[in-house]
């Protein structure tokens, strides 16, 4: 398990022991958090559309407080986080795309697109 939160105003990442083999997953999954909160992604249109659409086959973890749930989508854009860095950079619109459907991939893409693109202009502050 993991933890998003701020020290002294800062982001910090924590994961604990019982993480086991899927640290990196873990730490992936809390840095989506970090993303999300900086960048507003969970509250896009594109992001409350999809979690809305995909929402019957989400794992119960993303489902968390039905449909409609803020915090069940910030999981899902965590979780996105998570599943799209654990699959190899050749196969990852594929199986993404699997996991859960091709307008979330393209729609993911985007955002990933966006987050970099303001991180090469030094970011927000």
């Amino acid at each position: 398990s993991g933890l998003h939160t701020k020290k002294d105003g800062k982001p910090l990442i924590l994961v604990g022991e019982h993480a086991k083999g899927d640290t990196g997953g873990t730490v992936i999954h809390e840095i989506g958090h970090a993303l999300d909160e900086r960048h507003g992604l969970s509250q896009s249109q594109e992001a409350q559309e999809a979690f809305t659409r995909l929402h019957p086959y989400l794992s119960p973890y993303e489902q968390q407080e039905g449909p409609r749930s803020s915090i069940g989508r910030r999981e899902f854009i965590a979780e996105s986080f998570r599943r799209w860095y654990s699959i190899p950079d050749g196969k990852r619109d594929q199986n993404f795309s699997a996991l859960y459907d091709r307008e979330w991939t393209g729609a993911f893409k985007r955002i990933l697109q966006k987050i970099e693109n303001q991180s090469g202009q030094g970011g927000e502050e």
